[in-house]
């Protein structure tokens, strides 16, 4: 199962990785104009595991499309770093507040960006680099703020849905593996733990049953403890 899990996991990072390429080849043509900073938050609030990888393949195939200049070496921190303070704000939920947060960062890309060249040139230049470019950066941090302001709300929603309906595959997993599984009598185990798993997840609860105040692990005979991902070890449910 935890194979299965780091499998998944993989896998989503390098589909996520593709989307931030993708989306940003798609707004190329406007000027700093780019939707990696809103996914990147999103991304960071709803898969934080992931994001990482997903990061790393953004970043790779960037240097890919366009060469690994200088402007990469920007790259190995400015995204990270934007993913780093999402993770640290992930318990506010405000999309005001995430539109300003966005729209800061863009305006202070240029100045993020010109720290490369503190030590790859000198000092003036880094600061004439910069100051060359405020108008984009003014321009960057504008976009950066409508975006994240109309779509940070229906997109989280959508990754929030897309996590749930997750579970169904593992659920789906798990039943193939108990069908080998030493030990267990029929399927009123496996029915137990999918119905504390719908039941943490926001599911409906089948009729007749009550949902109890505590907390109770769910173990299934025959088979290693199932670890799904962002699902805790311990799940509220009827015994």
């Amino acid at each position: 199962m935890a194979l299965h899990t780091r499998v998944l996991r993989l896998v989503l990072s390098g589909l996520m990785g593709a989307l931030l390429v993708v989306s940003k080849q798609a707004m190329s043509g406007l000027p700093n104009l780019e939707p990696v900073s809103l996914l990147i938050i999103l991304f960071a609030l709803e898969l934080p595991r992931e994001t990482p990888g997903a990061i790393t393949v953004f970043i790779l195939l960037q240097g890919v499309l366009y060469g690994f200049g200088l402007w990469w070496v920007m790259y190995l921190y400015v995204w990270y770093l934007l993913a780093l303070l999402a993770w640290l704000l992930r318990r506010m939920d405000y999309a005001f507040f995430w539109a300003v947060l966005s729209g800061l960062y863009g305006l202070c890309f240029g100045g993020l960006c010109a720290a490369v060249y503190l030590f790859a040139k000198t000092p003036a230049f880094a600061l004439s680099w910069w100051l060359s470019g405020l108008s984009y950066d003014a321009l960057h941090g504008v976009g950066n703020f409508v975006l994240m302001l109309l779509l940070y709300r229906p997109l989280r929603r959508a990754l929030q849905m897309a996590k749930k309906s997750s579970c169904g595959s593992n659920i789906f997993f798990i039943k193939m593996q108990s069908r080998t599984a030493r030990g267990l009598s029929g399927s009123a185990c496996i029915q137990k733990y999918f119905f504390c798993i719908v039941t943490h997840s926001g599911g409906q609860r089948p009729a007749g049953h009550h949902r109890r105040n505590t907390a109770c692990p769910v173990r299934i005979p025959g088979l290693r403890r199932p670890v799904l991902p962002h699902a805790p070890h311990r799940l509220r449910c009827c015994p």
